[in-house]
């Protein structure tokens, strides 16, 4: 059973409006998890969609309970992390005494406050559904029972008999055959479970949030809400939708003249790529990873105006790549030192058995740039005039480029 979220209660039992929007989605744990804080693009446009009750989204107990679950033992982690560093940095021979009282009062504040955060944290996704909208959809014995049912047979989604990795999945699919009673779109970042829900009748697959706000449906609702909120200048017809091909050919032509966008973008790239890993096979680190401390902006910044999309709101997304140098850290097995032969690698011992290596690394970064307008202009092709933000909204791929690789 759906019920729409209440905030106050934790659970349910708000008054909800009579009318029900005709697009109705639910999303993947995954799909949270990519965008935890929910203010990039795409959740941007899912906010506006649903505060206007052009969509209606659902939120099964168990995506619910997945991400709250996982953000809260994150943040433990967290503080558990920071208590143990700030002890050492505490015990470090000449620490001085002020620094000393700063990181006894924070280690005391953050021991006390442990579990307060953690569930604030959890309390955070239910305020935001309350705030949206949003129908939270029980776990019952039938869903529970049919979810079994395959356990026991290796049905879809389940990988083979009995696997117990896949049970949240089940659970997840009954969720979905439920409330496709009407038509319902379903976004997943998982292949398998998109095929599982791809056989249930009067469902819509989609691979990303992106790829939903793009589709028609989602994208005339959005251009509905752009015309009833605009206010056009004066001589100047209201502009319904974008067209999409004058625009990326205008901004292009502009960044070809004086490159502006990617200069912009440049700087927060680099400080977006601040303490993310670098994931290769031969970086010589028990996990193969390495974590990036400094970085060199990038000096070209390729964006692709072809692949240009919109986010209503006058919000456009435009992915880029961009090649750059970084600095990072990973830990080396001292009797691994062998691995680091031919490498411009920096040691320091980390403890008895690791040395802490820093090295400088050529990567790709891959990711979609936000590009807002004060307005849209009839004549399309005038829209550079009207840029008044350039933003890096989302970091997709990091990529280590090998030596014959970085041109």
């Amino acid at each position: 059973m759906a019920r729409p979220a209440d905030a106050a209660s934790g659970g349910f039992g708000r008054s909800y409006p009579a009318r029900m929007p005709d697009i109705r989605v639910l999303l993947d744990t995954n799909i949270y998890f990519k965008d935890p804080r929910r203010n990039k693009l795409g959740f941007s446009a899912l906010s506006r969609l649903c505060k206007a009750e052009e969509v209606r989204l659902y939120l099964p107990f168990i995506v619910q309970r997945e991400f709250q679950t996982q953000q809260s033992l994150r943040a433990k982690q967290s503080v558990a992390t920071i208590i143990s560093e700030a002890r050492l940095l505490r015990d470090a021979v000449g620490t001085p005494d002020d620094v000393e009282v700063e990181l006894a009062r924070m280690q005391e504040l953050l021991d006390g406050q442990r579990d307060e955060l953690a569930n604030a944290i959890e309390a955070e996704l239910l305020s935001w559904a309350h705030e949206h909208h949003v129908e939270l959809v029980d776990l019952d014995a039938g869903q529970a029972k049919a979810a079994m049912n395959g356990y026991f047979v290796g049905a879809a989604p389940y990988k083979s008999v009995k696997n117990r990795a896949d049970i949240p999945d089940a659970l997840l699919l009954e969720a979905v055959r439920n409330l496709a009673s009407e038509p319902l779109n379903v976004v997943s970042d998982d292949k398998a479970f998109r095929e599982a829900c791809s056989g249930v009748a009067n469902t819509t697959v989609f691979a990303s949030l992106d790829a939903f706000i793009q589709a028609k449906e989602a994208q005339r609702a959005l251009q509905k809400l752009d015309l009833a909120e605009q206010v056009p200048s004066e001589g100047d017809d209201a502009v319904e939708a974008p067209n999409l091909e004058v625009v990326g050919k205008a901004l292009r032509v502009a960044e070809e003249q004086d490159a502006q966008i990617g200069m912009q973008l440049s700087s927060a790239v680099g400080e977006g790529v601040m303490w993310l890993k670098i994931h290769s096979s031969t970086i010589p680190d028990d996990n193969g990873e390495a974590t990036i401390s400094g970085y060199s902006e990038p000096d070209n910044v390729t964006l692709n105006f072809d692949a240009i999309e919109y986010f209503g709101n006058r919000e456009f997304g435009v992915p880029f790549k961009a090649v750059m140098s970084v600095t990072g850290f990973y830990y080396l097995f001292k009797a691994d030192m062998y691995r680091s032969e031919g490498r411009r690698t920096g040691l320091s011992d980390h403890n008895d058995h690791y040395y802490e290596a820093e090295e400088e690394f050529t990567i790709e970064v891959r990711g979609m740039a936000k590009i807002v307008v004060d307005r849209i202009p009839s004549r399309q092709e005038l829209i550079v005039d009207e840029i008044s933000e350039v933003t890096l909204d989302s970091i997709n791929e990091l990529s280590l480029l090998e030596e014959d690789e970085r041109g």
